[in-house]
């Protein structure tokens, strides 16, 4: 059987997000709690929003405190405003961070059961539709919006929390390209590459549905094509990366987390590494140890992306992807290893244990060599 959790409504398209006016009228919407990160405060981003809320004279309540890397005790913040000011659904603006925690805050409102949220931790079976929300990207990578998962920072255990909900998801999604163009070059390049890297992490093992096979090539394919046009804010490749963008999220719901995500949240948790940065750092070496042992789909990888091969076969294909993306990372100047980032070679035991008690399909000793080979 296969199973497949996708989000309520979508809205794709440069502009999409003057979209939500119409959305939150028809829905007969009251009040919302707007959350977004720092940094997209403070740039002004936000603003795309708030001038049409307060323009159409929408209730709403800015949250702006959600960092990279969400923690309990933000989500516990915003949960509090919820049931203060009786918000009856939520818009999130910005990445993985912000749509993450507007997931779990939606969740627990509308679930007492997972009042506490480290409790969010595995699949959640809801008594309750949850909390609706107006998901709104800014990056490549997000892909949150369209997923049935959601990860949480859990302060206490220092451990990466990651929430998967199967059943009564509420979200309409606004893919809108316009305001990820506005976003730093950096940022268009490390999230994404990350989404790229993530796809073909998840594409690489044996049991990939036949929705999962078709949503990840076509993802790969248009961020392999268009990454760089995107970076230069060329308009047509930003809108196809947004909508590799949201084709991502849906093969993610149907594939689950995959092994460099739950590695690349350690870093996160240990070194307050970037989450696109980790993936980036980890993607060689992941590859190659996953690669090599799913050869078939390295081919079908290699097509996809419509890569010279030269009738190669087996480990030459391989050989001839890593050079392909060792081109592209050149060609972008994005290179990057756990150490250069702050990574310390002590703590990889204590992360490879963490990544094997939640990956189950590899040993402790090859996640260890996996983290070393990324140093």
């Amino acid at each position: 059987m296969i199973k497949n959790i996708y989000n309520d409504y979508s809205y794709i398209g440069w502009s999409s997000r003057n979209e939500i006016i119409n959305e939150i009228k028809y829905r007969k919407y009251n009040k919302a709690l707007l959350i977004t990160d720092e940094t997209l405060s403070n740039l002004g981003l936000i603003d795309k929003v708030v001038d049409l809320l307060k323009k159409n004279k929408i209730d709403y309540m800015l949250f702006d405190e959600v960092k990279s890397n969400p923690t309990v005790n933000v989500v516990k913040k915003g949960l509090r405003l919820c049931n203060k000011y009786h918000m009856d659904y939520i818009i999130a603006f910005g990445g993985g961070s912000a749509i993450d925690a507007a997931k779990a805050i939606s969740v627990s409102y509308s679930n007492p059961k997972y009042k506490e949220i480290s409790n969010m931790d595995g699949e959640l079976m809801l008594d309750k539709e949850v909390l609706p929300i107006i998901a709104i990207p800014t990056t490549f990578s997000c892909m949150d919006e369209a997923s049935n998962s959601f990860s949480i920072f859990d302060e206490n255990r220092k451990e990466k929390i990651v929430g998967i909900c199967d059943n009564k998801s509420n979200i309409v999604s606004i893919i809108d390209g316009e305001l990820m163009a506005m976003m730093p070059a950096n940022l268009l390049a490390t999230s994404g590459i990350s989404s790229l890297f993530i796809n073909i992490d998840n594409y690489l093992v044996q049991d990939v549905n036949i929705f999962a096979d078709m949503y990840i090539k076509r993802a790969i394919s248009l961020i392999y094509n268009n990454v760089e046009g995107a970076i230069n804010r060329e308009k047509e490749s930003i809108e196809n990366m947004a909508i590799s963008e949201y084709i991502s999220g849906l093969a993610l719901s149907s594939t689950g987390v995959g092994l460099i995500q739950y590695m690349a949240h350690q870093l996160e948790v240990y070194y307050d590494i970037p989450y696109s940065l980790a993936i980036i750092a980890l993607f060689p070496s992941v590859m190659q140890y996953k690669g090599s042992k799913n050869l078939d789909k390295v081919k079908e990888i290699v097509d996809t992306l419509k890569i010279d091969n030269a009738n190669l076969t087996g480990v030459d294909l391989l050989k001839r992807l890593s050079i392909a993306i060792n081109n592209l990372l050149d060609r972008i100047g994005l290179k990057v290893t756990i150490s250069s980032l702050g990574g310390k070679f002590d703590d990889i035991e204590d992360m490879a244990k963490k990544v094997v008690s939640r990956y189950k399909d590899i040993s402790l000793e090859d996640v260890k060599g996996l983290y070393k080979d990324a140093f």
